[in-house]
């Protein structure tokens, strides 16, 4: 059953005519003002310039007032997204801190037991002779040959085919001695070959120089070796010239059916000193059976970058 309408009564209906009329007032109240400006600013601008600053300084307090609770929901709600993406954060930072300290236990367990087994079986490695540390004096890169210059000669007591290295990685060999200076093949030269190991496989490969910024990494052998970007290239102690473990390129270029390209460890661009070391190997002749050369090497026969 439905109610009947509600009847209105008179004072209602009195109420209601006159919040419409004031509506209506309002509404053409603010239509005038509107059209007042607009005609304002056409014909005189500076007063409404006056107009328009006097009116937004009547706003601006209440602006600001309404603007701090806004600001405090914005910044409680970035904190609130910011606490959980630290805890996430921190979660994350947890696990892998395991997985380190459980990879360290192993690394240091591997330690032990490579050195006990070296003992066991009476491991003897030829020792790692210094020469000298040396300054670089310049350093050439061209079509043919790169090669540098070192400030260190006969009477230092380098001579020719010796390994030459800094901290980062290895340099190169000598290959030519005068009384105070020493040029220096490059690992990068055409000419350089240089057998290593890569450290994640533990699969030997050949590093060759093409006179270019980046290595090539010859893979050909029984071992049908593969490579991944990232891949760190150290010496494996093959041919007796370079001793094993040291640094000599990571590889930045690695496609199936393209030579694979690595980037040298150490650069001579950005090295001031270098270490020359005695060769590591038995089957090479003996430094000190070398003839003194008759004539010193000129220093400025490399150009300084």
């Amino acid at each position: 059953m439905a109610w009947p309408p509600r009847r209105k009564t008179s004072r209602t209906t009195k109420r209601e005519q006159t919040q419409a009329l004031l509506g209506r007032g309002v509404l053409i109240v603010v239509l005038l003002i509107a059209a007042m400006l607009l005609i304002l600013s056409r014909y005189a601008p500076a007063r409404t310039d006056d107009l328009r600053g006097a009116s937004a300084d009547a706003v601006a307090p209440f602006w600001r007032l309404l603007q701090v609770p806004i600001t405090a929901l914005s910044n409680a709600s970035d904190n609130i997204g910011n606490y959980f993406d630290a805890v996430n954060r921190v979660k994350r930072l947890e696990g892998r801190e395991a997985v380190y300290r459980a990879r360290r236990v192993q690394f240091e367990e591997a330690v032990r037991e490579n050195r006990e087994l070296r003992a066991l079986m009476g491991v003897v490695e030829p020792d790692r002779a210094r020469v000298g540390t040396f300054a670089i004096s310049g350093a050439s890169s061209g079509v043919f040959s790169s090669e540098a210059l070192i400030g260190g000669g006969w009477r230092h007591g380098v001579r020719t085919g010796q390994p030459v290295r800094t901290p980062q990685g290895l340099i190169g060999r000598t290959v030519e001695v005068g009384h105070n200076a020493a040029r220096v093949m490059l690992v990068t030269d055409i000419s350089s070959r240089i057998p290593v190991r890569v450290v994640r496989t533990g699969l030997p490969a050949l590093v060759v120089g093409a006179n270019q910024p980046l290595l090539q990494v010859d893979l050909t052998g029984p071992t049908s070796n593969q490579v991944e970007i990232g891949d760190r290239l150290i010496t494996s102690g093959d041919g007796g010239l370079f001793s094993p473990g040291i640094p000599v390129a990571t590889i930045v270029r690695a496609e199936e059916n393209n030579t694979p390209l690595a980037r040298p460890a150490a650069l001579p661009a950005l090295t001031q000193y270098v270490l020359v070391e005695e060769p590591w190997g038995t089957n090479f002749e003996a430094v000190t059976e070398q003839q003194e050369p008759e004539a010193s090497l000129p220093m400025e026969s490399v150009p300084t970058p």
